[in-house]
């Protein structure tokens, strides 16, 4: 995977995949009306978002704000604060998302 670096390697994921799997927060983006192309094959659970900022561009907001998934997905918060703290960086906007089996992720540019 060329647009991909390997960061950590032999995780224990078994409580993140078990609170993912039990979660009723997953939204199914083939659904939404306007999901794009890129997004139809998927479902996501958005932990946390950038807030809405008048005369600022989505995709410019830096800051992030915690949604209802943040708090109630302890182990993955867990997890993504871990790593953060790890690459000593910040936490930003964050988004579990599953691609559904058959499906492939369709080649895009990934913007903000």
């Amino acid at each position: 995977m060329k647009n991909f670096k390997l960061l950590r390697s032999a995780l224990d994921l078994q409580a993140i995949r078990g609170e993912l799997r039990e979660s009723q927060l997953w939204v199914d983006r083939h659904a939404a009306s306007n999901a794009p192309a890129t997004h139809r094959h998927t479902d996501r659970i958005q932990l946390r978002t950038n807030p809405r900022i008048e005369g600022q561009h989505y995709h410019d907001i830096q800051q992030g704000i915690d949604l209802l998934a943040w708090h109630a997905l302890r182990h993955t918060r867990q997890f993504v604060q871990a790593t953060v703290e790890e690459l000593g960086g910040t936490v930003g906007h964050v988004r579990v998302t599953n691609l559904r089996g058959g499906a492939e992720i369709i080649p895009h540019v990934g913007i903000g």
